[in-house]
């Protein structure tokens, strides 16, 4: 991976707070920029408490029109379980409408195989929410794959409007138990660390469940996204930076620049 020496991440000790898996796929990204990565997942998946509503929706596939994608977890553990108990049902994901939010989303399903007759992308929720109002509704199914508590709107707007929608749980999220919350916290009041790193709102919130908000006053906060930084707004944190584009490689962009114009002052 090319090291981009021209920004000035080098030399900066950047925390990453998603799942350790996500934390180890996206810290080569930050350390091609030259930034010292900590990882401290702040996210941990389980199986959801019931396969039951899942398990039906993947009995009953072909009964929907649109199957929405919004997170990358919900997108892998989804097509996990259809290989688990019914393998034949993939064939009828790719003759469905595949709703993905962001382009993460989008490539997480064409690296699973698919190449469906419809898939719309849209950045946000919000888009999405919005492009509805201009479509036709009527005889059309909605399937949402998400976790356990989904807090993103979707459910509600189906809702309102009459029309069928069902959001099954595939996974919930915890905090996690094995990490170092005590060495975090150290770090941070010895000022080793130069900013934070969050990339969706339950990392935000969990982070917060672990150290309380009083870190993340004294340092930088980074958010990939602007509902990510929404949560930390909610939770009395303003954020110094939002990725500009919502990705990993937009993170360390953006971050960049903000550490160029601070030394410049």
């Amino acid at each position: 991976m090319t090291t981009h020496t021209g920004h000035l991440l080098a030399g900066r000790t950047i925390v990453l707070t998603r799942t350790a898996e996500r934390n180890e796929a996206t810290r080569p990204v930050l350390e091609s920029y030259g930034a010292n990565v900590i990882c401290f997942p702040t996210v941990e998946i389980q199986s959801p408490p019931s396969w039951e509503q899942a398990d039906s929706s993947i009995w009953k596939l072909a009964e929907y029109t649109d199957i929405c994608f919004t997170s990358y977890h919900g997108t892998q553990l989804f097509i996990e379980r259809i290989r688990h108990i019914r393998p034949k049902s993939l064939e009828t994901i790719n003759t469905r409408t595949l709703i993905a939010i962001g382009e993460k989303i989008r490539r997480t399903i064409e690296s699973l195989g698919f190449n469906p007759l419809s898939m719309l992308t849209y950045t946000s929720i919000t888009e999405f929410i919005e492009s509805l109002k201009l479509q036709p509704l009527a005889g059309r199914k909605f399937l949402h794959p998400t976790r356990t508590k989904c807090t993103n709107g979707l459910k509600h707007y189906f809702q309102t409007r009459d029309v069928p929608f069902d959001e099954v749980p595939v996974y919930q999220l915890h905090v996690p138990n094995s990490v170092d919350v005590d060495l975090l916290r150290s770090q941070l009041q010895m000022k080793t660390i130069d900013a934070i790193t969050f990339f969706s709102s339950s990392a935000v919130l969990n982070f917060i469940e672990m150290l309380g908000t009083e870190p993340l006053r004294n340092t930088v906060i980074a958010a990939v996204s602007t509902p990510t930084a929404e949560t930390l707004k909610q939770a009395g944190i303003e954020p110094n930076i939002i990725a500009h584009p919502p990705t990993a490689e937009g993170l360390c962009t953006t971050l960049s620049l903000y550490f160029q114009k601070q030394q410049s002052l």
